[in-house]
């Protein structure tokens, strides 16, 4: 075991840098190749400035294979752990912390975390396992007698990410309920804030539905992301209902010897066809036949779809009495009569 590919910062000052402390956990005895390291104490100021690679190799024994591991030095005229800097990172993330010292910070270093999180695995941080708040960090260039050491506070603070809430498949709607807004039919504890879509060409949609005007389908809500994360989104599926129309109040007064008229037509408004007629509790002949039915207020149900309630009108019926002129009869009369 040669251990692992490693990187290391030295600046100019530096005289005896140990190449071991790059390669991790790694097995003694090894040889080391590569210019200006005796034994694998490399000599940075004779060196200079530069970019420098060392290889380190462990024979293998019997029929293993030999092992090798590479170190590269980065020699400067000092050390630069980065800068200070503060940061909002998203829970849902793993971020790499060396990646927010900047652009001159050097490889190599030890990173100290200051609030004990234990949430961090070399440079990467687990900001869920971490958990929302603030927590610093620190990254220390180890220096030496030759070459002052350096450091970097980063104070990351962990936000969480957007919650559109949870998708809804199954909002049934009657039509007669009026404007609502789209967001209360989502599951969970949607962020505000967000944008509605219609279907799948996500249409831009307003937050209120309107059952008017709008029609059956998947609604789409999008919360953008925050903090380096994605954007969240959740769906309220549809089904809209129209409301049942039995027209509305009528009525029908019809002479007692007339022939049958459809109560219908004697309903208000524009009453939907296949409804039902009650007179009280008992069924009733859509056909008013005056000869055999009685007056009184027929009631006339359509039958609501979904959760649409059964809409009802009514035609008031009344007879009148046909004229009575008596009966034929024959009088003889003799013409001497006054």
């Amino acid at each position: 075991n040669a251990g692992e590919f490693g990187v290391l910062s030295a600046c100019v000052g530096e005289t005896a840098l140990d190449l071991r402390d790059g390669l991790g956990i790694h097995q003694a005895g090894g040889t080391w190749t590569g210019a200006g390291q005796v034994n694998g104490i490399f000599n940075a100021s004779a060196a200079g400035p530069g970019t420098y690679a060392f290889m380190y190799t462990v024979n293998g024994s019997g029929t293993c294979q030999p092992d090798t591991a590479s170190v590269v030095v980065t020699v400067t005229l000092a050390l630069n752990a980065g800068a200070d800097g503060a940061f909002n990172v998203c829970e849902g993330l793993d971020p790499d912390l060396f990646l927010l010292l900047g652009n001159n910070a050097q490889s190599g270093g030890v990173w100290r975390d200051l609030d004990l999180t234990g949430a961090l695995d070399g440079n990467i941080l687990d900001a869920s396992d971490a958990g929302e708040g603030v927590y610093d960090f620190r990254y220390v260039l180890p220096g030496s007698s030759n070459c002052p050491g350096d450091s970097a506070l980063l104070s990351i603070t962990v936000v969480p990410g957007p919650d559109a809430g949870d998708d809804d498949d199954n909002n049934q709607i009657c039509s007669l309920i009026g404007q609502f807004q789209l967001i209360n039919r989502l599951d969970g504890t949607p962020d505000p804030g967000g944008e509605w879509f219609f279907g799948s060409g996500f249409t831009p949609h307003g937050p209120v539905f309107d059952p008017d005007t709008d029609v059956s389908g998947v609604y789409t809500y999008v919360v953008p992301g925050n903090a380096g994360c994605d954007p969240d989104t959740a769906q309220v599926t549809i089904t809209l209902f129209q409301q049942a129309d039995a027209g509305s109040f009528g009525t029908l007064n019809i002479c007692a010897n007339a022939d049958p008229v459809a109560l219908v037509d004697h309903l208000g408004g524009t009453p939907q066809p296949g409804g039902t007629w009650t007179l009280g509790v008992n069924a009733a002949n859509p056909l008013y036949n005056p000869a055999v039915q009685n007056p009184g207020n027929y009631v006339y149900t359509v039958q609501g779809a979904g959760p649409c309630p059964n809409a009802t009108a009514i035609v008031q019926v009344t007879e009148e009495v046909p004229p009575n002129a008596g009966l034929n009869n024959v009088a003889a009369i003799c013409s001497s009569l006054p």
